[in-house]
């Protein structure tokens, strides 16, 4: 097991290689839905592409609501630095968002019938 892994201490305790249980004073990782709370009010996050490992969606991460774009910007370079690879990211409100699903938007569509991670939803988006 790759001892370098955000989760390791937890996954130990979990699976008896380690006595206790895991550390909950540990600082959550880039990849927790906690700290993209923190770029603002996202109400709709999706990771898909390199994530997924589906490379249909043309994009890695989909975060929709009003966002500040410097926060974002550092959530995502935090998430580079984790993963070991660029991603492709966007951004939009959530009126665009809700517009790009009404006319049918190519891309918009090619993101959402990939596969992918829901981590928000919090005005349930998806099921419009």
């Amino acid at each position: 097991m790759n001892q370098h892994y955000g989760h390791y201490d937890a996954l130990s305790a979990i699976l008896g290689g380690k006595k206790g249980s895991p550390d909950k004073t540990t600082k959550p990782k880039m990849d927790d839905d906690s700290d993209i709370t923190s770029i603002g009010n996202v109400e709709l996050a999706i990771y898909t592409g390199q994530f997924t490992r589906d490379e249909s969606a043309g994009i890695d991460v989909l975060i929709v609501g009003d966002v500040n774009q410097t926060k974002t910007q550092k959530f995502i370079d935090g998430l580079e630095a984790s993963e070991g690879k660029e991603l492709r990211f966007t951004t939009m409100s959530r009126k665009e968002f809700e517009y790009r699903r009404q006319v049918k938007d190519r891309f918009i569509n090619g993101v959402l019938s990939a596969k992918g991670q829901v981590l928000i939803d919090k005005h349930k988006l998806l099921d419009k």
